[in-house]
């Protein structure tokens, strides 16, 4: 059972905090719902599993904050000096922000090497500073030391041409795989595949629910994440993306590298069918999205929870009526949810709007709201009942 706590410092604590944030950008009011927009997206995704934290949030966490500031800072690093990766971290602060409102602090910073190679490296820290109400949700939960169980399975690693860097891939195999012989399997492919991100309950879902059933055998292929925000992005024209990203715009790198590298290696290994769908939540589902409109014959079944449509001012929704007529007509299926969060619900009702008008009667799709779920709980509160809806036995030799 996890331990719910608030990390809590003395009021001592104003002063330095208030130091750190007369040095950030000016206007910190104007800044703060934009941040904390930031915040309910990007910093829930950053949570990996394996971090000792996580997030509990209001429904609409940018509402309540009353401050926030940022502020940046560089250093160099001599050539030869080992160059770390990317590090990320989160802290709360407890004080008295005024009078006697209590505050809770919220300090999230990133390190990560600029250009370097065999010359020096610079490393670009980067803090954001947030001021919520301690009253308003905001708090801190510790997760318990326990690693999550995760099914048998394999590991393999792969050189990329098109991301230029070697890739990590962990793969599910179902019950009776290798006694079978010539059976052959669907697959599920899942962004964010790293063990310690979420191939652990997608596969253990799907392994479940094989043995009780109520799905059909099928192979799992999780691709761990190395830089997700540039993998899963394609290029924005708007400010307030790049700052909640950083490294952005790879997408189209991305698709080329599980459309030419992975899925043919994948299919050498194993023993698949032509039947293949790929799931993701929050920035995955954003790139699922585009994939289904950019490059729609490289799966048949697409599942995208709570899409970050809100990327480049909606481009993907403005855009969707002209690219479904320009769509090819083969049978498919596509799912769309969403949790209680009112920016990624508008997008994805409009596309779910667009859909209804002008999708051929060969797109069996579904938008299914989930006001009960948040963002940092809608993957595993969702994906148990729709991968066992999508991919139910088969029957009398059907799929």
């Amino acid at each position: 059972m996890k331990l719910r706590i608030i990390l809590v410092i003395a009021g001592a604590m104003l002063n330095a905090a208030v130091a750190r944030t007369a040095q950030a950008q000016p206007d910190t009011r104007t800044l703060a719902p934009a941040i904390g927009r930031w915040l309910a997206d990007s910093l829930l995704d950053r949570m990996a599993d394996d971090s000792p934290f996580y997030i509990n949030t209001p429904t609409t966490p940018f509402d309540s904050v009353v401050a926030a500031g940022m502020q940046a800072s560089h250093r160099t690093e001599p050539a030869g000096a080992p160059r770390p990766a990317q590090h990320e971290w989160v802290a709360t602060h407890g004080f008295t922000l005024r009078g006697d409102t209590a505050a809770v602090a919220v300090e999230m910073g990133t390190t990560k090497p600029g250009e370097g190679g065999a010359a020096a490296t610079t490393y670009v820290e980067q803090h954001l500073y947030l001021f919520v109400p301690a009253g308003s949700g905001w708090r801190f939960v510790r997760r318990t030391a326990m690693p999550e169980p995760v099914p048998p399975h394999e590991i393999f690693t792969m050189e990329s041409a098109a991301v230029g860097e070697t890739r990590r891939i962990a793969v599910y195999l179902p019950p009776g795989y290798a006694e079978s012989g010539a059976a052959h399997y669907p697959l599920l492919y899942m962004p964010d595949g790293g063990v310690q991100e979420d191939f652990s309950h997608v596969a253990s879902t799907v392994d479940a629910g094989i043995r009780a059933g109520e799905m059909r055998p099928m192979i799992v292929v999780g691709i761990e994440n190395t830089r997700r925000r540039r993998d899963m992005t394609g290029p924005t024209q708007v400010e307030e993306d790049r700052l909640r990203t950083g490294i952005h715009g790879g997408s189209a790198a991305f698709r080329r590298f599980i459309a030419d590298e992975l899925i043919p290696e994948v299919e050498r290994r194993y023993r698949v069918t032509d039947q293949s769908a790929i799931i993701g939540e929050s920035l995955a589902g954003l790139f699922i999205v585009e994939t289904f409109f950019l490059q729609p014959e490289l799966f048949d079944t697409w599942i995208a929870l709570s899409p970050s449509l809100w990327w480049n001012a909606g481009e993907l929704v403005r855009r969707a009526e002209e690219r479904l007529r320009a769509r090819p007509d083969r049978p498919e299926v596509l799912y769309l949810s969403s949790a209680d969060e009112e920016e990624i619900v508008s997008t994805t009702t409009r596309l779910a709007e667009v859909l209804r008008a002008n999708a051929s009667p060969a797109l069996r799709w579904q938008y299914t709201p989930r006001p009960d779920l948040t963002h940092a709980t809608i993957y595993r509160g969702a994906a148990p009942g729709v991968l066992r809806d999508l991919f139910p036995p088969c029957t009398a030799g059907r799929c």
